[in-house]
């Protein structure tokens, strides 16, 4: 086209070529006019300028540099007479570049020429930019119809290519070129950017000149500029000293270049170095925010820039050519990065975007060591910590945030989160970072709080000797000894005590409170010494397993503090359970502990989903099995009166449990319930050795009730009446009745440990005496029982409420418990006790026991009515009043199954056929329920409302509400929260789990029933 115009260049006047910002425009108007000049045309040159866009006429005033000095030239016909005389002698070519930066004086002249030039040998080619805003649009709409255009587009990947010359350096240069400068365009190497977290391309292409000219035109957009640029530094890649100072070179080149070629338009260079630092993130609103102005100028500034090719209009704002977006951020300082990304994550945060998108746009721009963004980060982080679904959610998004770079300030708070939140799940790893913590943290306390961690953390790794070393320096600081941290400490050193034999406990740090330091002083004494006047409100409010500087007590240790009886420990149980924030491993001891609890309560089939829940989260303990065998005792006894021996058996073995183990008081709960296990599977003398090594624990535990069924299946019937009396006299010395002193019950245990076992002299240690008299003796015609379902203080299961719902109301069973006197507590423990002792020493004693065990019945509550009632009928079936201990059995065996003892109901079953009696249909578990009761149960299991479940069966919704109640009852639940797992873990057990041979052949069912727990509490 421009060529048929120049050898005809009367017949169209004006060649308009558009195209955006270094698309060549200026080239080919200046090939243009060599082209002209070759055919021997005049050729006039002039270039409109934006700095001179405001003064009128401009481009009349170059023409007259042109012209004869002395010609008037003062307005359009002058300037048409000028024109068309030169033009008389020899054909004439106008240039005019930047016509888009001409004031309207000098448009309005052109639009004269142009209606009045055609028949004249005189032609016009100018350059004009679409998208720029003219100083008369009509005029402007009335030259671009009137012209022939050329529009300038950028050039492809394949034009690119034939622009690249591979001979003219040879193959290997291309392949340097591609490799060290546009290949690393991805990481911005071809503008020394590298290392400052922006990404300024999607791809880099690496290999040999058939794959320059794709990441060139990439890199460049096709811009012939650009391209330009690129192609004029082919030696950068020879000298790496010369890299860095001609890529900088370049890099202001592009910038300034840029700088030229922006619009009139308010806020464009702002604009661009926002969309630049944003990326993926250069919303119009975000840039808006980020530069200070309103988002409709933002959008203005944007669409100006879109139609002079630097920016991409749409939803989110990108660069037509990555190689600009690089020189624009090589050109902004960091501290001017960091403000824009402060302010676009302010406003984020202010529009309730996501806080993980906040997150990554200030850790990608790589700004945290700034104050404002350190703030920023910190304050995301911490509501995303408290929002996490978990621990173990938590760990993996500080941790993903730590392998950035990140400010001292800002990684010595991250660390600190991360170090608390492992100490549940990796403790190892808790300890690594909590001591870096430490030492970056500049606030003391914060520092002392974090060396207590790590100590705790160290205590979870069973090395004791150095986080000893860390509390007893922690406990000289000046700030620690004036926070309840030194309470803390002091409990903490005595625990250690406990766990390091070789470890001396010493006293409590000075300052520290009476509070602790009783306690401290009971573990020292491990626990032999009851609880005195520390309540167990007290210890729990001090201990506080729950909290995010809960200690990393066992449950056993804790519950050897104090004398509160199980349903005082109920509410503070199912709080533990139900607080947030908790790791795996105090997760299994709450579950554990929950459990531990409903058990002494008589709740076999609620402690069984605990149970199930502890043994769920073992998976994702990390730490030593040694720090949460206080959690196996409880676990192991569950699954032992559910009948599940060899889920009880595969528990120790993958915990490997089953070897010998220290006797420490932490041990002795696994101890006990590993020795009744062991009895359970026909091994009495391993349940034996189990029981005696629990004895020489030290805490009260009721090992002689445990060791009274052994000693009779072992054939030790003197040793097993001795014990029995020696439990007797303790039980009655607690009731308040005169009995020998605490040496002749001492030789009575010793007696009870001869023939080659270790002896094991112990004293009762049980504070006597609640006033009670001797109990009566009934006669053998027991009279009615009185099952108490609901204890005094004892908080009903909510699965089905809300955390901070449960939380509430287990603080207010918490204060009716501190508020129902000491005296009924120490009675009713008492009772119990007492109904134990008595039940062992009626089996012990054969058929003369018959009246003890009469008694037992009359002072037992809950299961143990059950395992009283039981033995009752089994003396009355050995001395032949068989109707008598059908009855007593039939009674036991209802109690039994309602609290969903489902070993003990299958022997006194046995026990119930063998005296001839007919063992009704199961009234308890999934077996027990309807048809229809399991029907309705199964489809509330999945989730199902009580309206969706009676539309689809085709019921009322109250026959669905009966039929769950009903259910609830037989299963021995709470709510529907619990169906999934009850109906799931029953056809398990029924599937997978043999009979017990070993049973058949015990004595008395007691051995499988498990002797009582009251006695922990002693």
């Amino acid at each position: 086209m421009l060529a048929h115009h120049l050898t005809n260049i009367a017949t169209g006047p004006l060649i308009l070529v558009e195209g955006g910002a270094g698309t060549g425009r200026t080239a080919l108007l200046a090939a243009g006019a060599d082209a002209a000049r070759g055919l021997g045309h005049q050729v006039l040159t002039v270039t409109a300028s934006r700095y001179e866009s405001e003064l009128p006429a401009q481009l009349i005033h170059r023409l007259r540099t042109h012209a004869d000095p002395s010609a008037a030239i003062t307005a359009p016909h002058s300037l048409f007479r000028w024109i068309t005389e030169q033009a008389r002698r020899t054909p004439l070519l106008l240039v005019i570049d930047d016509l888009h930066w001409s004031d309207r004086e000098s448009l309005h002249c052109l639009a004269y020429l142009v209606r009045r030039l055609p028949g004249h040998p005189v032609g016009v080619l100018a350059s004009h930019l679409p998208a720029h805003p003219s100083p008369d649009p009509v005029l402007l709409t009335e030259l671009r119809r009137s012209s022939s255009r050329i529009v300038l587009r950028p050039f492809s990947a394949r034009m690119v290519g034939a622009l690249i010359d591979p001979g003219r350096h040879g193959g290997s240069h291309a392949d340097r070129l591609c490799d060290n400068g546009a290949g690393r365009c991805g990481s911005g190497g071809l503008f020394g950017i590298e290392g400052r977290g922006i990404r300024v391309s999607p791809v880099g292409v690496r290999g040999g000149a058939s794959n320059l000219s794709a990441c060139l035109a990439e890199w460049t957009g096709g811009n012939p500029y650009l391209l330009n640029v690129a192609l004029s530094q082919p030696d950068w890649c020879d000298c790496p000293a010369k890299t860095r100072e001609q890529s900088g070179y370049a890099a202001r080149t592009v910038y300034n270049w840029l700088r030229s070629r922006l619009p009139p338009v308010a806020g464009c260079l702002e604009c661009v170095g926002a969309a630049a630092i944003l990326g993926s993130n250069a919303e119009p609103t975000l840039i808006a925010a980020a530069v200070g102005i309103t988002v409709r100028a933002a959008e203005e500034a944007v669409q100006a820039l879109s139609e002079i090719g630097f920016l991409t209009g749409g939803a989110i704002v990108e660069f037509a050519q990555p190689m600009v977006r690089a020189a624009v951020l090589a050109a902004i300082s960091p501290e001017q990065r960091a403000r824009v990304l402060v302010a676009a994550g302010a406003r984020l945060v202010e529009i309730g975007a996501a806080d993980e998108r906040v997150l990554e746009l200030l850790l990608d721009g790589e700004v945290t060591e700034y104050d404002d963004a350190a703030r920023l980060v910190s304050a995301l982080l911490d509501r995303m910590v408290a929002a996490a679904a978990s621990v173990l959610a938590r760990v993996e998004l500080l941790r993903r945030v730590l392998a950035r770079p990140t400010a001292r300030s800002l990684r010595a708070h991250l660390l600190a989160l991360l170090g608390t939140a492992e100490t549940d799940t990796d403790p190892a790893a808790a300890q690594t970072h909590l001591a870096e913590a430490a030492r970056l943290a500049t606030d003391p306390w914060l520092r002392a709080q974090l060396v207590f961690q790590r100590a705790s953390a160290l205590l979870l790794l069973d090395r004791g000797i150095e986080a000893a070393g860390l509390l007893r320096c922690l406990a000289l600081d000046s700030e620690v000894a004036q926070s309840g941290l030194l309470d803390r400490i002091a409990v903490l050193l005595a625990e250690l005590a406990i766990r390091h034999p070789d470890l001396p406990a010493g006293e409590p740090p000075t300052g520290t409170g009476g509070s602790a330091k009783r306690i401290a002083n009971l573990l020292a004494d491990s626990g032999s010494s009851g609880g005195g006047d520390l309540s167990w409100h007290q210890t729990w409010q001090l201990l506080s397993p729950a909290g995010r500087l809960g200690l990393p007590l066992t449950w056993s240790t804790l519950s050897t503090l104090s004398e509160a009886p199980p349903h005082r420990q109920l509410p503070y149980t199912t709080a533990w359970v139900t607080a947030p924030d908790q790791g795996p491993l105090r997760k299994v001891l709450a579950h554990a502990a929950h459990a531990n609890v409903l058990l002494a309560l008589g709740r076999i089939s609620r402690a069984a989903i605990e149970t199930d829940r502890a043994i769920a989260q073992l998976a994702q303990v990390t730490v030593p099995p040694a720090i949460a065998v206080a959690a196996f005792g409880p676990l192991i006894e569950t699954l032992l009166e559910r009948d599940d021996l060899p889920a009880a058996n595969r528990l120790l073995a993958e915990a490997d449990l089953n070897g010998p183990l220290p006797t420490r008081p932490t041990n002795a709960a696994l101890l006990l319930a590993r020795g009744r296990l062991r009895h359970a599977c026909g091994d009495p003398g391993g349940a034996l050795a189990d029981i005696l090594a629990a004895a020489r624990c030290g805490p009260p535990i009721p090992w002689r009730a445990n060791a009274i069924p052994v000693l009779l299946e072992l054939g030790r019937h003197d040793t097993a009446r001795a014990l029995a009396c020696t439990e007797l006299a303790a039980a009655r010395a607690l009731a308040g009745v005169d009995v020998a002193s605490d040496q002749a019950i001492a030789e009575v245990d010793a007696v009870a440990v001869d023939s080659g076992e270790r002896p094991a002299v112990l004293t009762t240690g049980e504070a006597a005496g609640t006033g009670r008299g001797d109990p009566v003796v009934y006669a053998d015609s027991a009279p009615p029982v009185a099952v108490r379902e609901h204890p005094p203080g004892e908080l009903r299961d909510a699965p089905d409420l809300p955390a901070d719902e449960v939380a509430d109301l287990a603080l207010a069973e918490a204060e009716l418990a501190r508020t129902t006197g000491e005296f009924t507590a120490a009675r009713e423990t008492a009772e119990q006790a007492l109904g134990i002792a008595l039940r062992l020493a009626g089996q012990a004693a054969g058929p003369s026991g018959l009246g003890m065990l009469t008694e037992s019945v009359a002072l037992s509550t809950g299961m143990e009515t059950a395992r009283a009632l039981g033995e009752l009928g089994i003396g009355l079936a050995r001395v032949g009043r068989v109707g008598q201990a059908r009855q007593r059995l039939r009674r036991a065996l209802v109690l039994a199954e309602g609290a969903g003892a489902v070993r003990l109901g299958r022997i006194l079953a046995q026990r119930l056929r063998d005296a001839g009696g007919r063992v009704p249909g199961r009234i308890q578990g999934p077996e027990s329920l309807t048809a229809s009761e399991r029907r309705v149960a199964r489809l509330a299991a999945t989730g199902r409302t009580n309206r969706q479940i009676a539309d689809e069966l085709f019921v009322t919704r109250r026959a669905v509400e009966m039929h769950l109640t009903q259910a609830y009852r037989k299963l021995g639940i709470g709510g529907r929260g619990d169906l999934r797992e009850v109906l799931g873990r029953d056809g398990r057990r029924q599937a997978n789990q043999p009979r017990s041979a070993s049973s058949a052949g015990h004595p008395s069912w007691v051995v499988d029933a498990g002797a009582g727990r009251a006695g922990r509490s002693r």
